[in-house]
């Protein structure tokens, strides 16, 4: 069981169903939430030194059991995964080859996680679509995919924002 973690610069989050549109090609659209048992959310604004304000913060996320959500956790599971869902897309707006047909999958499945996340696009072009992803992360977009449990004032970022006022006073 992953934890899972909803970042936000708002103190409020609303989640609701999410349709996918035909433009939404390398990430589907929905709720993002950061598997924080590998290299999350978090993790990825620290090291990028960006997006930090969505780090104030974070609501604790449950998914629902009878949620239908697809798990990517290799290799082998992008692969297929992009084989039965890639759109060939060389002519359209997006120049990349591989792109996702997210509405196909929101028929199926409520949500995706892929985690943990590697960067197999260096050493198989047809997974380029999942160099956009920047950390171990899903999204979900079905209506009863998940609960919203708690939520938390984030006191690292708290913290690190009291030091830097603490710097420049």
């Amino acid at each position: 069981m992953h934890k899972l973690i909803h970042y936000s610069a708002n103190s409020e989050i609303t989640y609701h169903s999410t349709v996918q549109k035909a433009e939404d090609r390398c990430k589907p659209s929905g709720l993002w939430i950061s598997v924080e048992d590998d290299y999350g959310w978090a993790d990825y604004c620290r090291s990028v030194d960006c997006y930090i304000k969505t780090l104030e913060y974070s609501f604790k996320i449950e998914l629902n059991p009878t949620a239908h959500i697809l798990e990517l956790r290799n290799y082998a599971n992008l692969i297929a995964f992009t084989e039965e869902y890639k759109i060939d897309d060389r002519n359209g707006r997006n120049k990349r080859i591989s792109n996702i047909d997210w509405i196909k999958i929101a028929e199926i499945y409520d949500g995706i996680i892929i985690a943990p996340l590697r960067n197999y696009a260096s050493i198989n072009t047809a997974l380029d679509w999942h160099s956009s992803w920047d950390c171990s992360s899903g999204c979900m977009w079905g209506e009863q995919a998940l609960f919203v449990n708690k939520l938390e004032r984030n006191l690292e970022y708290e913290n690190q924002q009291q030091e830097m006022n603490n710097e420049y006073s």
